[in-house]
């Protein structure tokens, strides 16, 4: 997977997200690619871990 530098969060982008705060989007209608492989993985994550856990 490549990674386009404009994907990556800035600086204060990073430190909002590790306070915990919502991050703006710059364009609220689409989704970002990396907010879409956030939701991605969060998804798969939980899915496994259900899985896991139902055993």
């Amino acid at each position: 997977m490549r990674r386009n530098p404009e994907d990556r969060p800035t600086a204060a982008e990073t430190k909002q997200l590790l306070a915990g705060d919502p991050v703006k989007p710059k364009r609220p209608k689409r989704m970002s690619r990396r907010a879409r492989a956030i939701t991605a993985a969060g998804t798969a994550l939980v899915l496994v871990g259900g899985v896991i856990f139902a055993m």
